[in-house]
This record gives structure tokens, C-alpha cells and sequence, in this order.
């Protein structure tokens, strides 16, 4: 494995660990995993402060074929991008409750022909559809730009999409 790149622990629950020692791989792990999202994949990014998710949702905008996109929408709650499929990139850090998502069209976004990646999914949680891919970004103590991030599949479709991951196994 050549250095600066993820280490990475599959647990058969679909479920991926990865360690990331930088930001650049933070960035280029979500792009494989972008690169392998279609129309119906949601991503539900959530961590602390500082834990990587724009960066990982950077990545993931890179390998969906969006030019010039990866602003965080915390200020502006959400940012419609056009790659090989649309993308809607939201983000619920500013809102005060799940209410204010659905009044931006958050259930028509489900049933959109896109991606949606949700920033800070787990203050809308009881939005969240069954079917989606959590990442969890965790800062590692001690190392300054280190990640653990894993990767959950909750429902079939993406089951399907993290064992379609090629991530050096």
C-alpha cells in the first residue's frame, strides 16, 4: 500500500472502517466512493466540528462529475449540482429542527431522480430514508489531520454499493 493512502477494516455487517491519514485521502476516499453512486443514493454524513465531512463531500461531488462544487451549504442549507446525475448537497448544521428541512422539499428530494448527500444527518434523523449510506467521520487523537471514517449501508442499495467498493482488499 503506497504511503498517505486509507487503511481500511471490513466487518461483515456492511460495514467499512477506514483510517485516513490525511485530508487528500479523506478527499480521494470519498471520490471512490462518488464514483459509484447512482440516481437513489443518499449519503448521510455526520461528526463533530472539523471532522472531515465537507472534505469527504468534496470528494464524493468529485467522482459524481460536479465541476467546481463542495462549498459547505451550512449557510445557505442546500446547493444543486449537475455531474453524470443531478446532486443535491444539504446541510443541517443552522437548522432548528427536522420541520425546517421539510419545508425546503426535503420528501420530494427523496423521490428525485438524484443523489442526495445530507451534512450533519444526525440532527434530522427521523428524516432520514431507510435505504442510505451513514458515514461517520471521527477525528484520531493525536494525529492532526488522521480520520477514522466508517461506512454503513442501511438497506439494499446500498449493501450493493459497499460491496461494489474497491478499496484494496
Amino acid at each position: 500500500m503506497k504511503k498517505g493512502s486509507p487503511v481500511m477494516k471490513a466487518t461483515p455487517t456492511h460495514r467499512l472502517t477506514v483510517m485516513s491519514p490525511s485530508a487528500d485521502a479523506t478527499t480521494s476516499l470519498g471520490m471512490t466512493v462518488g464514483r459509484r453512486l447512482a440516481i437513489g443514493h443518499f449519503v448521510a454524513l455526520r461528526g463533530p466540528l472539523g471532522a472531515g465531512k465537507t472534505c469527504f463531500a468534496q470528494g464524493l461531488l468529485a467522482g459524481l462529475g460536479v465541476r467546481g462544487g463542495g462549498r459547505s451549504p451550512t449557510f445557505i442549507l442546500m446547493y444543486e449540482y449537475e455531474g453524470r446525475v443531478p446532486v443535491y448537497h444539504l446541510d443541517a448544521y443552522r437548522l432548528k429542527g427536522p420541520e425546517e428541512l421539510l419545508e425546503v422539499g426535503f420528501e420530494e428530494l427523496l423521490s428525485a431522480p438524484a443523489v442526495v448527500i445530507l451534512e450533519w444527518s444526525d440532527r434530522v434523523t427521523a428524516l432520514l430514508p431507510p435505504d442510505r449510506l451513514e458515514v461517520e467521520l471521527e477525528p484520531v487523537v493525536g494525529q492532526a489531520d488522521g480520520r477514522r471514517i466508517s461506512l454503513t449501508a442501511a438497506g439494499c442499495q446500498h449493501q450493493v454499493l459497499i460491496a461494489a467498493l474497491d478499496l484494496g482488499r
